[in-house]
């Protein structure tokens, strides 16, 4: 679960930050965490899990970002 909670969460951010590029983010993350279900160590529900608390993570960052100024650095 952490594999896919920490993709998911790394992918929301870039996705934020490269939004055309968004998709390639989501399809990398969902990539990471499938090896470790057909490896036998986890079930289905551990990435399905992982990876929707990975997006909650990334959307708290990005709203950190947002309300502290942070985002404000990427704009010209």
């Amino acid at each position: 679960m952490g594999h896919a909670t920490t993709s998911n969460s790394v992918a929301t951010v870039l996705a934020y930050l490269f939004p055309d590029d968004a998709a390639y983010f989501m399809k990398k993350a969902q990539e990471c965490a499938e090896p470790r279900f057909k490896g036998g160590i986890h079930f289905r529900t551990d990435n399905t899990v992982g990876l929707d608390l990975g997006s909650k993570v990334g959307n708290a960052v990005v709203m950190r970002a947002k309300t502290n100024g942070a985002d404000r650095a990427n704009q010209p």
